[in-house]
């Protein structure tokens, strides 16, 4: 938290959620470069709608398999910033949303990420 007045008549948002969406489907079935688009353009339109805005990151996801493999992955990591009300009032839609990601994609899961706290939905 920043001490400066100078702050003090600013607009604050202290909230982020941010959702990670993959670029496979089936654990490990590459997308198309359309599907994809399709889905971060999907994922924008919601965000922004339920919190005013939204960015999107391309980055690379990573973890290892079962035989300690390094798995790699391109994601997209779309967020929002917004004010406590305002996450709590949309929660369930961006859940329900990410749950339907979960099974249309076929993953084991799908991470969104609330306030620097990591959650796995399945």
């Amino acid at each position: 938290m920043i001490k400066n007045n100078r702050f003090d008549n600013m607009f604050k948002l202290s909230s982020k959620i941010s959702i990670y969406i993959p670029t496979t489907k089936n654990v490990n079935e590459n997308m198309k470069r359309e599907e994809i688009e399709i889905l971060v353009d999907d994922t924008l339109k919601l965000f922004s709608n339920c919190f005013g805005g939204a960015t999107n990151l391309l980055s690379i996801g990573t973890y290892t398999d079962n035989n300690n493999n390094l798995v790699k992955e391109k994601i997209n990591i779309v967020y929002s910033y917004c004010n406590t009300d305002t996450l709590e009032k949309n929660i369930d839609t961006i859940l329900d949303y990410t749950k339907k990601l979960v099974s249309e994609l076929k993953q084991e899961c799908i991470a969104l990420e609330i306030n620097n706290e990591m959650y796995f939905i399945d």
